[in-house]
């Protein structure tokens, strides 16, 4: 770093305004109206004088040719050699900028702009401003005390109104490029306007993008247009900023006479800043060989219960370092240095983190996933202290650390520590496959006992199936005897001899059929026939039946065992017509995919023999059709038919007819159920 200050190379160490050009060298201005131009070691001072004695030099533009126009407090001067010529403008010069052959003057009473040819001024607007920059589409701005305008229509708006966190003094403009302008303030600090045409589109507030605000800047300087850095001139040194928003920060440890710094210019390698204490020269990019510096880790702190654990790596520098944590560590923190003497503490840090397994006993699912995806993270940080946050995830961290001074140089040898972070018992692999393998079980041990309910209830069914088959046998054959007494009185042998045949063959088929839950649908048919034909036998003329709709059902079809006999047996014996010829009809319908039975008598009806029974004292419930509907609930929740039963009495529909409708059906597709298969043959 070069030093330039009074009384060897300048006059007065308050130096307030710097400029460059690549044929000119540099260009400084102090506060009592003095000009230095620099070229290598030599320094030319030009004298402008001074009313009052003080008069700052505000803004300084050095233009092709050799021309240099100067802002001061009391004039514009223009001066290209031994010429110097003043302008004469409406109020106190505060800001300059040159645009083509116009030079834009920002004055404490008005806003104008001076012909370079011709060296005449022309006022646009009577306002303040105290700022200036152009854009990539050639329009002017210009920031007062209170916001920005631009010369779209000649000043005369603030944008503040449409952005109020521009509704501010503007401090410094500068060009960002295509489409942006970058403006300062007091409150926020570097803004980016997004422009266009005149007007703004958007603005970002570049301190929230950065690791650590900056404050009180003084003026900025865009470095090579677009792509370059956007340099900060502020009371804590020199800031720059490139597009990646990494920060490089010069101050008295780098070489700067103060940290109070009012103008910044850079070129090439030289970075050029004007303080209190004169002007310095600081090199921030050089092509010759650097010193090799290392960057090391110094120390480990962090939390664990009520205790603060502090590990300093001083006496460990040269070594690869290795920690175990605990499992209630917490708010874990590095500490990292660099040995670089130029920079001195001006570091930013590239800190890589990969995640490795634990070792096996510690293993946790998260850990392993990580480990297995390699999963590497890199974080840039401006602070010496690199934290892992409140908690930090358990596992194996390999850190890396790789230090960057002020010149963008990397350290030649990177920091290292292994930091192994313990989990609690509960976050391991283990713990979690006992629980996962004891919930498995848990369901397995479940399910086992489900299915074995099931097979008992299954069990309990078909016992109690049956038992009910074992007490309808009885009542069948009950019902049966008594009916023989009548061929007794009068005399009637080859009835009763018939009749005892088919109650015969009924009493085998009956015996036969109760150890089948199922038959097919022919052996039914036949029983119910002969069953009928038997109570024919026994009533004579006096009773008549017709059976229908059974050549449209399949003969193999399985077929409840003995499912229409007690229904048949309840119309035979309560549903005989009291007068005249007793009818019964037996219909089949296959209906969608249901198969339909149909019992129909014309007897007296439900509600009429209920009537006759309450007056006869008798409200005896039908045993058989009582044991039918066991049976059919015992059906369903065995081979899940969905069977119903239904009772209808004729004389609710038309009040001409008498007699009961019973009907019975079940889904023909559940017969499928490979469960009905031990509950059926085939003859």
């Amino acid at each position: 770093a070069v030093q330039y200050s009074a009384p060897e190379w300048l006059r007065s160490n308050n130096i307030t305004a710097l400029a460059g050009d690549s044929e000119s060298g540099i260009f400084a201005g102090d506060e009592q109206g003095r000009l230095y131009e620099i070229q290598g070691n030599k320094v030319k001072t030009t004298e402008f004088g001074s009313l009052d004695g003080y008069n700052r030099v505000r803004k300084i533009i050095a233009s092709p040719g050799g021309a240099v126009w100067i802002a001061m407090d009391e004039a514009l001067v223009y001066k290209k050699g031994s010429v110097e010529k003043r302008v004469k403008g409406n109020g106190n010069p505060k800001i300059i900028l040159l645009q083509g052959d116009k030079l834009w003057l920002g004055a404490s009473k008005s806003v104008g702009w001076v012909d370079t040819k011709t060296l005449q001024y022309r006022e646009v607007e009577k306002r303040r401003f105290t700022a200036m920059c152009g854009d990539s589409d050639g329009y002017v701005w210009a920031g007062g005390i209170d916001g920005l305008s631009s010369n779209l229509d000649n000043f005369k708006s603030n944008r503040a109104n449409q952005f109020p966190i521009l509704k501010s003094r503007i401090v410094a403009l500068e060009t960002a490029g295509s489409g942006a302008i970058w403006v300062v303030t007091p409150e926020t600090g570097l803004l980016k306007a997004a422009v266009q045409g005149g007007q703004i589109h958007s603005v970002q507030q570049i301190n929230s993008a950065l690791p650590h605000p900056i404050q009180s800047i003084q003026s900025v300087f865009q470095e090579n247009g677009t792509q370059g850095k956007i340099w900060l001139a502020t009371n804590s040194g020199v800031y720059g900023i490139d597009p990646q928003f990494n920060i490089t920060h010069f101050d008295t440890h780098s070489g700067l006479s103060d940290n109070d710094v009012s103008a910044v210019y850079v070129e090439n390698d030289t970075l050029w800043a004007t303080t209190v204490k004169g002007i310095n020269k600081i090199t921030v990019r050089s092509n010759q060989p650097h010193f090799d510096f290392p960057t090391y880790i110094t120390g480990l702190h962090y939390h664990s219960g009520n205790m603060n654990i502090d590990s300093s790596y001083l006496g460990q520098l040269q070594n690869s370092k290795r920690c175990v944590l605990p499992s209630n560590a917490s708010l874990v923190e590095l500490d990292l240095t660099a040995l670089d003497l130029s920079s001195d503490r001006n570091f930013r840090f590239k800190c890589i983190k990969s995640e490795h397994l634990l070792p096996f006993f510690y293993w946790t699912p998260k850990n392993l996933v990580n480990a297995l995806q390699k999963v590497q993270d890199i974080t840039w940080i401006s602070s010496a202290t690199l934290s892992f946050g409140v908690k930090l995830p358990a596992g194996t961290y390999h850190i890396r650390v790789l230090g960057y001074n002020t010149r963008d140089e990397p350290s030649a040898k990177e920091g290292y520590i292994e930091l192994i972070m313990l989990p609690y018992w509960y976050e391991t692999l283990w713990f979690w496959l006992f629980c996962w393998t004891s919930l498995g079980f848990a369901i397995f041990r479940i399910y086992k006992t489900r299915i074995a309910f099931r097979e008992l209830n299954a069990a309990a069914s078909e016992l109690q199936l049956q038992a009910l088959r074992a007490q309808m046998n009885p009542h069948f054959v009950g019902n049966s005897i008594n009916a023989i007494q009548q061929f007794f009185y009068p005399p009637d042998p080859e009835g009763a001899s018939e009749y005892i045949s088919l109650f015969n063959r009924l009493l085998r088929q009956t015996m036969h059929f109760s150890e089948q839950n199922f038959i097919p649908f022919r052996e039914e048919l036949a029983y119910d026939e002969d069953y009928l034909r038997m109570i024919q036998l026994r009533f004579s003329d006096r009773f008549q039946f017709d059976i229908s709709g059974a050549e449209a059902v399949p003969n193999e079809l399985p077929f409840p065992s003995m499912l229409l006999q007690p229904i048949l047996e309840n119309a035979t014996l309560h549903g005989l017509s009291p007068t005249g010829i007793s009818r019964l009809s037996l219909a089949f319908e296959l209906k969608d995919d249901f198969l339909q039975c149909q019992v129909q008598d014309n007897g007296l009806g439900i509600q009429e023999m209920l009537q006759r029974k309450k007056l006869q004292n008798s409200e005896r419930k039908s045993r058989g059709l009582e044991m039918l509907q066991k049976k059919i609930d015992t059906l369903n929740r065995l081979y899940d038919l969905e069977m119903h039963m239904h009772f209808i009495d004729l004389a609710e529909e038309t009040k001409e007819a008498h007699g009961t409708k019973v009907t019975l059906q079940f889904r023909l597709s559940n017969l499928s159920n490979p469960k009905l298969k031990s509950g059926w043959r085939r003859s």
